[in-house]
């Protein structure tokens, strides 16, 4: 039994440079989409090539190779994560700590849009990216956010992501954690005009109308109609999106500045969303607040 299985995927070359990241008393299995890693060169578990293959392929078939064994969190890993804050040790200290089924880091997309709480260590995540994600050995059995859909991917590569989240969002809202103290930033997406760099990649950005509506599409196909849950694809259009903004001494600070250059526009502006932060955490408070773990409080 392998306490942890990190599974990381994309092109040879940031695969190698990733791969040392990784701690020694962990398993490693890697997959490449653009060229094969020498034998030779390999000095972890298993090295998959998979010419071609999609985002959501590479995962389900990084999975299938991880449940040839039990373990105790299986670490899916994209190649473009770069740690800002932490590393892989902390991150699996904090799983063993705290056994959430669904583990995840704070990744940069959700700092930088205000969707998390700088005053907590730990919390519940109110959305995610899957550029980092731990599964216990128990939810990878269970087969219901993993494996990963692979039937919209000739549409875009994240309606998986989407249907992903939402299903995370739903089924295990209560025991899934983010870790605040553990960042990432997606350094990388490759992304030019929709398609990958790499010509021998299936991956495609998709148009995000169409590529929700997909996603809405298939949840509701397969699991029946669905109720409003916040931030998800089925958010009630009424109810303002949670966020956290900006901390008020940090707003103040910004006003300031722009007064002293003159810029009374963008001082309004602020004054504004200040407003509709204050209105929204008074929403939360209400009506979201068990996306938030009371605890350790900084």
């Amino acid at each position: 039994m392998s306490r942890f299985v990190y599974l990381l995927q994309g092109s040879s070359q940031r695969v190698l440079g990733l791969a040392n990241l990784i701690p020694h008393n962990s398993k490693l299995i890697t997959l490449t989409y653009d060229r094969d890693i020498p034998a030779e060169v390999v000095h972890w578990s298993t090295q998959l090539f998979a010419p071609g293959s999609t985002w959501a392929e590479g995962r389900n078939l990084l999975l299938s190779e991880a449940l040839r064994e039990t373990f105790d969190y299986c670490i899916f890993l994209d190649d473009d994560a770069e740690i800002v804050k932490g590393n892989f040790q902390l991150f699996q200290n904090l799983l063993l700590k705290h056994r959430p089924e669904i583990g995840l880091p704070l990744c940069d997309v959700i700092k930088h849009t205000h969707r998390y709480d700088s005053g907590l260590v730990i919390q519940r995540p109110v959305a995610l990216d899957q550029i980092v994600q731990a599964y216990s050995y128990k939810t990878a059995l269970e087969q219901i956010a993993i494996p990963f859909i692979t039937d919209f991917d000739q549409i875009g590569w994240w309606v998986s992501c989407e249907i992903n989240q939402f299903i995370i969002l739903s089924q295990y809202s209560e025991t899934t954690i983010q870790f605040n103290d553990f960042e990432i930033r997606n350094s990388n997406h490759g992304w030019v005009g929709g398609e990958a760099d790499e010509v021998v990649s299936l991956y495609k950005a998709g148009e995000a109308k169409e590529v929700r509506k997909a996603a809405r599409n298939y949840i509701v196909e397969t699991f029946g109609p669905q109720q409003s849950i916040g931030n998800s694809l089925f958010h009630n259009p009424r109810k303002p999106l949670q966020k956290y903004g900006l901390k008020h001494l940090e707003a103040f600070s910004q006003i300031c500045e722009s007064f002293q250059e003159r810029n009374y526009r963008k001082s309004l502006k602020i004054c504004k969303n200040q407003a509709l932060l204050l209105l929204n955490q008074m929403h939360v408070m209400v009506s979201n607040n068990r996306n938030i773990i009371k605890m350790k409080i900084r």
